[in-house]
């Protein structure tokens, strides 16, 4: 059992990076990760979880009614949504 030395060229490491084009992509692939998370925790969690009844009415909520969205976007009825848009559009004119 003799124990061999290694030469230094056996041992070096070659630290020049080779990047593909399709390596560039990850840095935009995490960033729509990263926002659609967002969004998604945006819409549900915070929307429906941390806004109350009595709160006003959320952007998703308005954006919703206006675009004639037939979904509820938020906690407050369709009817109080209606009520407070229109309030907010006879304050503009």
């Amino acid at each position: 059992m003799s124990l061999k030395s290694h030469s230094p060229q056996a041992m070096s490491v070659d630290l020049k990076q080779q990047l593909d084009v399709l390596d560039y992509f990850g840095a935009l692939m995490v960033s729509i990760v990263f926002f659609s998370i967002m969004f998604i925790v945006s819409v549900t969690c915070i929307n429906w979880c941390c806004i109350q009844t009595h709160d006003d009415i959320t952007v998703f909520e308005e954006w919703g009614y206006n675009h004639k969205v037939h979904m509820r976007l938020g906690p407050h009825r369709p009817s109080i949504i209606a009520r407070n848009v229109n309030v907010q559009d006879l304050k503009d004119l």
